[in-house]
């Protein structure tokens, strides 16, 4: 008989690593191990992790930590969850665990692991990894420059006024520098180049919002769109209970996907047709602006997970509704 598949929750920290194996949800006694987080700590966590035959590992989002030990249990082939710390210490006081240690959170995280179907972890190339640090660079360039113009607008003194506008300019270079930069790491991947130009043939959807797709959503392609808009977090959630039914709305997902589909969506709404018809057939039935540009995110996402799907170009009349045809939005 094959053995029992058992789970891993993992507790990330800057210098070490604990890990605690559960087989079920009340399970409390299961083996558990500090790894110190360096190559040779990793290496005794795989070889540990296979020798429990363990099926599938989660751990936290830690500032960044958590990035090395997810890339290296992909590169082993150990498939691996990265949750954020709300939801597994939602699940922690779910289940009565108020207490808080490095090793009940990787007990709870096991716990966890054992009870619900966890969405894996892509592994992404070299290319990518590339990418997403320099895509991160550049969200904080943007915030400072956000900030700065802000300031300025309100500022009186005029030395610092002069101050301020050249530390505008000076960040403006180093934005513009990081696109070309941007630009030809992608150009030299010739799978992620077509794929961006394919993309970028929406009217509306630019190269950083390409760009943002490649980085943070290696799953494009990979997933059915309802798996995908549930993923990103543009899928309206069902608050229903008994006579009950709530108001639909959506939550969770990534960020900085959401944020850049929603940038992309007020262009793509307004110059591609199929999309703009959508929005106005919404608005015509009452909806507000908001749910209609929520649901344009959707369809944008849908428009581009075939793309990506099927490495073919943009084909407007596949996006155009059927005769007598209404799209349910919630």
């Amino acid at each position: 008989m094959s053995p029992r598949p058992q789970f891993a929750g993992i507790d990330v920290s800057k210098d070490s690593l604990h890990v605690h194996i559960a087989q079920h949800l009340m399970d409390n006694d299961g083996p558990f191990r500090v790894f110190s987080f360096d190559h040779k700590g990793l290496s005794l966590l795989k070889a540990w992790l296979l020798e429990h035959h363990v099926q599938h590992t989660v751990f936290e989002a830690s500032g960044g930590y958590e990035n090395t030990l997810r890339d290296f249990l992909l590169e082993h082939h150990l498939p691996c969850t990265r949750l954020q710390p709300e939801r597994a210490r939602a699940f922690a006081v779910g289940i009565g665990a108020i207490e808080k240690t490095d090793k009940l959170d990787a007990r709870v995280l096991a716990r966890m692991a054992c009870v619900r179907t966890q969405h894996k972890e892509v592994l992404r190339s070299e290319t990518q990894r590339e990418l997403v640090t320099l895509m991160d660079f550049r969200l904080q360039l943007r915030e400072d420059l956000t900030r700065l113009k802000t300031q300025r607008q309100k500022q009186t003194n005029a030395w610092i006024k002069e101050t301020q506008d050249e530390r505008i300019r000076d960040l403006e270079a180093r934005r513009d520098a990081l696109d070309k930069r941007i630009q030809t790491l992608v150009d030299g991947d010739q799978e992620m180049s077509a794929l961006c130009e394919l993309m970028c043939q929406l009217k509306g959807v630019s190269y950083v919002t390409a760009w943002s797709l490649l980085a943070y959503l290696p799953e494009l392609g990979e997933l059915n769109k309802r798996e995908l808009a549930k993923l990103v977090g543009v899928a309206p959630m069902a608050k229903e209970s008994g006579d009950f039914t709530g108001k639909r709305r959506c939550s969770r997902g990534r960020g900085k996907v959401k944020a850049c589909l929603w940038m992309a969506s007020l262009s793509v709404a307004t110059h591609e047709e199929p999309f703009k018809q959508f929005y106005q057939r919404l608005k015509e039935k009452g909806k507000p602006p908001a749910v209609a540009r929520v649901a344009v995110c959707r369809k944008l996402l849908t428009a581009l997970n075939a793309i990506a799907r099927d490495g073919e170009a943009y084909k407007p009349e596949l996006l155009m509704p059927r005769s007598g045809s209404l799209e349910k939005v919630s």
